[in-house]
């Protein structure tokens, strides 16, 4: 079974990803800050990151590049409300990012 961290400060986000997510199969962590992205990747061992691009204490574009200096090829879909974000170079570094 896959398993996808979901990375997001707002609870309601991080319950709805949850819900579709296992719903879909799939096993499923959460982190809710940026400072514990990395160390929750290598403790857990996910298959693909799910982050918003704005999690407290962090950007989430800054947080990509630092999973790229790890774990070269994880997959990571950027998750974000703001249309202004799909601009930004930045998130060429991400698999994919949604509105």
């Amino acid at each position: 079974m896959a398993k996808v961290m979901i990375a997001d400060h707002e609870e309601h986000f991080l319950l709805l990803f949850l819900k579709r997510l296992e719903d879909a199969g799939y096993e499923t962590v959460t982190v809710n800050t940026g400072g514990g992205l990395i160390e929750g990747i290598r403790e857990e061992g996910p298959d693909l990151i799910v982050l918003d691009i704005r999690l407290i204490e962090y950007n989430g574009l800054d947080l990509v590049q630092d999973i790229r200096s790890y774990y070269y090829d994880m997959p990571v879909a950027i998750s974000t409300a703001r249309d202004s974000f799909k601009d930004d170079l930045g998130t060429r570094a991400a698999d994919h990012h949604t509105e």
